[in-house]
């Protein structure tokens, strides 16, 4: 009698299930093992093939040179010798002039000295190349093998071409014999997994029977209109997924309201963000306001805040518009820029801002041969401005900020130092996640803000603290500015 798949025991399917993935498995490695051995074999043969004509060519210069022919010939046969502890993989070796004359041949008659092999198409390769040349030949016996030539160059020029013979015969044997091997393993390996799969079921399904009959009894006595999923299988699965059904639709209710309750608090979050960027910009405008309406500043003075407040109003615009896509960020627009002007810009409108005291000296360490930087400036400011900022935050009773910017290795290097409370190693491991921060009124996006601008610069940030030592950032910027 037929019985349907879904009708097996889960036992049953879980076993035939981990036989097919062992096998499978099995299979897959025992071919890449069996490839990967091919490659290694072929490359050392080649690796011998070179060697072999590379000696043979260089022992060569001197009997060719003066026709020495016996002498070739003993070099020819001591070439393909080989001895008792060893099979020899060399079938074949000769030495040709530079006309392509045979002065030299390991078997000599199979291959008769002084015919020629001019119009060879393997000797007009070997001649034709610059270094040793590997092609696919037969041996004497008609088996698979490699051609390797070597030229014999005296003073620069071609006196002559060696040829020796590759034999693969001996790697053939040794792969198939490997093959059987890993076949052998794979079996067992599989039949291993079928007696695995069965003890591992006979163990899985009896919790899952339990854990079946406790979610039933779970959702005994709430009403039930229709099922949420239908199965055909009548497994321990198909029994869970019936019981689940009871429990689905007051799940699906609560889901609706913890979703709900998620978003708004996310939305909470990124509101709250919003807010903590948007004051940093509006902060600068308001000072800048303020000194222009004391009227105690020159014209050039008020030219320049004039500037500040268009800016920094500009800049509040494009704040709230890389808040709505943070999850994805616009990507910086690049032009070439002083990042040692940038970093004193940032600074001066950081000095107006009201948490800025005088009690916090400033340290300026920047290199005059910094080379100009391919960055999108708006976003320099952006990252430059909330670090001074949470490095003042970390100096409420006073202390010193140190910039220092230098080049490395094709890298802008720019280090933010600060002599404040400074972090602990929990601190720092979490210092760059959205939305954590240490301050009472952060919102944890500064920082987050930062680290996104410096990846989209192709760049790296890091950071040095110890608790109530200070803290120091490191930013690494590449000259070119290539994501």
């Amino acid at each position: 009698m037929n019985i349907p798949f879904y009708s097996w025991s889960l036992g049953t399917k879980f076993s035939l299930t981990l036989l097919t993935v062992v096998f499978s498995i099995a299979s897959m490695i025992s071919a890449s093992i069996i490839w990967m051995e091919k490659k290694g074999m072929e490359e050392a043969l080649r690796d011998r093939g070179v060697a072999a004509a590379q000696a043979l060519a260089r022992l060569s210069v001197e009997p060719v040179m003066r026709e020495q022919l016996w002498d070739l010939y003993e070099l020819t046969k001591i070439m393909t010798r080989g001895d008792a502890t060893e099979k020899n993989i060399l079938v074949y070796a000769m030495v040709l002039d530079r006309n392509g004359i045979i002065l030299s041949h390991s078997d000599p008659i199979r291959s008769r000295i002084g015919s020629s092999l001019e119009a060879d198409p393997l000797y007009i390769s070997a001649v034709k190349s610059d270094g040793p040349r590997i092609v696919d030949a037969e041996g004497p016996a008609g088996e698979p093998a490699l051609d390797v030539s070597s030229l014999i160059i005296l003073d620069g020029e071609r006196i002559g071409t060696v040829r020796v013979g590759v034999t693969k015969l001996y790697m053939n044997d040794a792969l198939k014999k490997q093959g059987v091997a890993v076949l052998a393993i794979s079996s067992v390996l599989a039949l291993c997994g079928l007696i695995g799969g069965l003890f591992i079921a006979r163990r899985m399904t009896r919790p899952l029977k339990k854990l079946s009959g406790n979610m039933k009894a779970l959702s005994d006595g709430l009403p039930m209109e229709e099922r949420a999923v239908i199965l055909k299988e009548k497994d321990e699965i198909g029994k869970l997924a019936d019981t689940f059904n009871y429990m689905a639709r007051t799940l699906r209710e609560k889901e609706r309201l913890l979703v709900r309750n998620e978003r708004l608090a996310s939305i909470g979050e990124f509101a709250a963000g919003l807010a903590h960027e948007i004051r940093n910009p509006l902060g600068s405008v308001v000072t800048a306001v303020n000194l222009l309406s004391s009227g105690n500043i020159s014209d050039t003075e008020e030219a320049a805040l004039k500037g500040v407040v268009k800016r920094e109003t500009d800049r509040l615009n494009r704040i709230l518009g890389d808040f709505l896509i943070f999850a994805r960020p616009l990507p910086p627009r690049m032009v070439q820029s002083d990042i040692n002007w940038i970093l004193k810009e940032t600074l001066d409108m950081a000095k107006r801002n009201d948490l800025f005291s005088n009690d916090i000296s400033v340290n300026l360490d920047l290199k005059e041969d910094m080379k100009p930087l391919k960055v999108d400036p708006d976003q320099m400011r952006q990252l430059f401005w909330n670090m001074y900022i949470n490095s003042v935050h970390a100096m409420k009773d006073g202390g010193s900020l140190t910039l220092v910017s230098k080049m490395k290795e094709g890298s802008a290097v720019v280090k933010i130092i600060d002599t404040g409370h400074g972090m602990d190693d929990e601190q720092m491991e979490k210092i760059f996640e959205p939305f954590f921060t240490t301050k009472e009124d952060g919102t944890g996006l500064g920082l987050a803000i930062v680290n996104r601008i410096v990846e989209a610069h192709g760049g790296k940030i890091s950071v040095e603290s110890r608790a109530g030592k200070g803290t120091a950032f490191t930013i690494e910027i590449p000259a070119g500015g290539e994501v």
